[in-house]
């Protein structure tokens, strides 16, 4: 039987991030998230983001796996700080939903695969912080937030050889796209970083006492077909959701 992997759900209250025209509040996921899971062996659950925790824990109960999709910005008072000049948008219903979601995945002990906005997140969860704007923060950072096509490889990380990570992929170096102007600053409790460019930003986290916790800062959903490396990481994720 598949594996029944949850996905968080972006929200659009008016209008898509894209600019088309809507006709009320819509919940939404990226095809490329679903295609990578389904492709190699699971199932999709796709959760909506509502403000009712007792709806993620009896949506999650069958759950085997969650899969935390990128997104917008998250809301800085999440982590104890002030909002900074450049911060971008915020959605207070998707950081709700979507930290509930974690916080019940880790309880429940089932495999995360945190993407983008996913691993802030899960670093937030975790009582870590973010940067609101690299620039403002590591002002030697290389720019992150490329304008490339979104298949592109933008730069190196380099993978901790004692880690999750480097089972998976089985290199101490790899290419990855790039397009977040945000990322992990203090790591939060039980984390550990596993992945850093070679500016020092960090691009992976993962959680070893967890059975299976893995954060990246990349979008390998985008790359997967034409990169092994990043196929190795969903056929991970899945196969642990299998166990």
């Amino acid at each position: 039987m598949k594996p029944q992997i949850a996905f968080s759900c972006c929200h659009n209250p008016t209008v898509h991030q894209d600019g088309w025209e809507v006709l009320g509040p819509h919940f939404y996921v990226y095809s490329d998230y679903i295609r990578p899971i389904v492709e190699l062996g699971g199932a999709p659950l796709i959760i909506p983001v509502l403000r009712d925790e007792d709806y993620y824990r009896d949506s999650m109960r069958n759950a085997q796996g969650l899969v935390l999709v990128g997104g917008g910005d998250i809301n800085p008072f999440l982590f104890g700080r002030n909002v900074e000049k450049n911060i971008g948008k915020v959605n207070p219903d998707m950081d709700y939903g979507e930290m509930e979601m974690a916080k019940i995945a880790l309880e429940m002990n089932i495999p995360i695969l945190a993407i983008c906005r996913g691993i802030q997140l899960l670093n937030i969860v975790a009582g870590g912080t973010i940067h609101q704007h690299i620039p403002d923060n590591i002002p030697d950072a290389y720019n992150h937030s490329t304008h490339f096509p979104p298949a592109t490889l933008a730069h190196w990380v380099t993978v901790d050889p004692n880690s999750l990570l480097f089972r998976i992929v089985e290199k101490e170096k790899i290419a990855v796209n790039s397009n977040h102007h945000q990322a992990v600053s203090k790591v939060g409790q039980g984390a550990v970083v596993c992945g850093r460019a070679d500016d020092g930003v960090i691009e992976a986290i993962e959680m070893p006492q967890k059975k299976w916790v893995l954060g990246v800062q990349w979008h390998p959903e985008i790359i997967w077909r034409r990169n092994e490396d990043h196929r190795k990481i969903f056929e991970a994720f899945v196969k642990a959701s299998l166990s």
